[in-house]
């Protein structure tokens, strides 16, 4: 079937996030108000009856032929929610006058849930129609769609806080959200980079939680659903200021290998009748960037004068006066968010000549490692520096705010990649 062009976006974007964000609760309800269950109640048969129809139509039929037919037609798609509002009317009615038959007015624990997700279903749906017909009457030469099928992936982007996710939405252009499915609990961003004539196809993920194993976990999904050609990590973390004395706040730091700083092998030591000492042994097994990643982006880095323009760029740059800078090394990973001088050192001395710390990288790095070779993809992480991993770090005074360095850094970061995959990815 050949793709088609849908001239209702954004009724179809707010269909499928309501069926997405109330998927758990519908199938809840399906799975256990059923007549296996043990239900003693009046009238058991049509309320069993409404929700198992309910999740049908629902999920079984519009759910799933939205996450999985791209190429499904906007009639197909309008005359599926009619088509729900007109039973769900007619079912409202049949529950109405069992409720006035009910003793005293109540039938049982299970009227009421079934009612609620009827009627919640029931106007959403007339809310989705009326903004697919403001739609139409608007969009008559619509050209994004929403559910036709897409090109090769290039580029897939993992994010982890808000912030860098909202960083890397910004050098998306035509951005549309991809649900996941019933085994995928991510919502996607598909977007392209341009400039220069150039249009390169992105996946944008956001890890649902901080730290190595969400970072995996989200890593893997994107990968094995959509095979990017090469895999980024945008954002911040903390900078190393023993390493590199002269970093400062926006400062670029590119991971070309990733170690987790918790592996350890623990052992006890006893002598005699004295206190048994606990002795930790790095396990250090570090994981590397792409080779050829991060060969052009040293490269990349040389040409021109890049950071000067990303930082002169800024909205606030009268805030980050110095120059932008650009350091590559090993980047250290592990469950903590430090804020201590003494903590920070004391990872650091364990992994000589790293440049900074964070929380995902090594999950990122460990996940693309372990992908099948068919589905590998080139990766890189790219994160600047927000803090030093630091309680009292004494910043200068406009940026003792984090909520004024982390926007900085995380917009370094994006703003960098971007430039560098307009000249370096085809």
């Amino acid at each position: 079937m050949i793709p088609e062009y849908t001239l209702i976006p954004r009724t179809i974007d707010e269909l499928t996030r309501f069926l997405e964000r109330n998927r758990l609760t519908y199938q809840s309800a399906y799975q256990n108000i059923r007549t296996n269950k043990g239900w003693k109640i009046q009238f058991p048969e049509k309320y069993f009856e409404v929700m198992s129809s309910m999740y049908g139509m629902l999920y079984i039929n519009l759910y799933e032929r939205l996450i999985e037919d791209y190429n499904l037609p906007d009639d197909d798609i309008l005359t599926a929610v009619n088509g729900f509002i007109s039973w769900a009317d007619r079912e409202t009615k049949e529950l109405d006058q069992l409720a006035a038959l009910a003793d005293f007015g109540v039938i049982s624990g299970i009227d009421g849930p079934v009612y609620e997700l009827l009627h919640k279903a029931f106007h959403k749906f007339k809310q989705i129609i009326q903004i697919s017909e403001e739609e139409k009457r608007i969009n008559k030469t619509y050209k994004i769609t929403s559910h036709k099928k897409q090109s090769k992936v290039k580029v897939g982007i993992v994010t982890v806080t808000d912030e860098e996710h909202t960083a890397a939405l910004e050098i998306l252009s035509d951005v549309e959200i991809v649900l996941g499915n019933d085994n995928d609990a991510f919502t996607y961003r598909r977007g392209f980079i341009k400039g220069s004539g150039k249009k390169i196809s992105v996946i944008l993920v956001q890890c649902l939680h901080q730290g190595a194993a969400a970072s995996a976990v989200a890593t893997t999904q994107l990968i094995n659903k959509f095979s990017p050609d090469n895999l980024v990590m945008l954002g911040h973390a903390a900078g190393n200021r023993g390493k590199m004395k002269s970093c400062g706040i926006g400062d670029i730091m590119i991971a070309t290998e990733a170690i987790d700083y918790e592996k350890k092998t623990v052992t006890e030591k006893k002598v005699g009748i004295s206190t048994p000492e606990i002795v930790e042994t790095s396990k250090i097994r570090p994981i590397a960037a792409n080779s050829t990643l991060v060969n052009r982006v040293k490269q990349f880095k040389e040409t021109g004068d890049v950071l000067d323009q990303i930082r002169n760029d800024y909205a606030n740059n009268e805030k980050f006066p110095k120059k932008l800078k650009m350091f590559p090394g090993a980047i250290v990973s592990g469950g903590a968010l430090v804020r201590s001088d003494t903590w920070f050192d004391k990872v650091i001395k364990g992994n000589p000549g790293a440049i900074g710390l964070d929380m995902e990288i090594y999950g990122f790095y460990y996940a693309a490692e372990n992908t099948t070779f068919g589905n590998k993809p080139k990766c890189i992480a790219i994160k600047s520096i927000s803090d030093y991993g630091s309680q009292d770090p004494k910043y200068p005074k406009d940026l003792e705010d984090h909520r004024v360095r982390v926007p900085y850094a995380c917009y370094s970061s994006a703003e960098f990649f971007r430039r560098f995959a307009l000249n370096n990815i085809p």
